[in-house]
């Protein structure tokens, strides 16, 4: 339930709910650690501001400094690699790439490939 309540693809009030659920869970068998962490979970969701994108939005809601990075990260390159052919520092693409994965409702770097080949194919 923890994991569900840390989908990108929860809406914000479903995520709340599974965080809340997982923290019964854990208090029902005895785990006090990962209820403090559901809990936690629970009241950050629950101060978030409630702004819902739905997954795999399109590539239109990023930066061009998001494209440039998701370009050359879907391409193969690590985010050092990145950072030093956009002459910007490696945090700078790690943060840039969080956002991307946001905005797109991902999670990992093949799901960004797969969104970066089906842009560049409709883009053609």
């Amino acid at each position: 339930m923890l994991d569900l309540a840390n989908s990108p693809r929860l809406r914000p009030a479903e995520a709340r709910e599974a965080a809340h659920e997982a923290a019964a869970l854990y208090a029902r068998i005895g785990a006090p650690g990962d209820q403090s962490i559901a809990d936690r979970r629970y009241v950050a969701l629950a101060a978030a501001p409630h702004h819902y994108r739905p997954p795999n939005a399109g590539l239109g809601l990023l930066t061009p400094a998001e494209k440039r990075v998701a370009e050359i990260l879907a391409g193969g390159a690590t985010k050092k690699q990145a950072a030093g052919s956009l002459f910007v520092s490696f945090h700078t693409v790690d943060t840039q790439l969080r956002s991307i994965y946001q905005k797109l409702g991902i999670n990992s770097r093949l799901q960004l490939v797969r969104a970066w080949d089906r842009y560049k194919a409709t883009s053609n």
